[in-house]
């Protein structure tokens, strides 16, 4: 497996891309999958996505619940 951070963007405008975060309660880990990469919040590293296979998700922002980052995947 493979980790890659991911980029770090200012909050989307309402509306214009999908917002994946969970509540804090909830753990860190968005998106679990079958491929062999994880995706590592761009700020503080947290780990957002586990399995994962790269290109395989778009225009989605996943929001880091450790470190309130919203992570663009593209």
């Amino acid at each position: 497996m493979a980790d890659f951070k991911l980029t770090v963007i200012a909050k989307p405008e309402e509306g214009s891309r999908e917002i994946i975060k969970l509540a804090k309660e909830a753990g860190t880990t968005i998106i679990r999958g079958g491929g062999s990469d994880n995706l590592l919040c761009g700020d503080c590293g947290t780990t957002l996505g586990e399995g994962v296979a790269r290109g395989s998700i778009h225009n989605i922002v996943l929001y880091c619940n450790q470190c309130e980052s919203y992570n663009d995947i593209e």
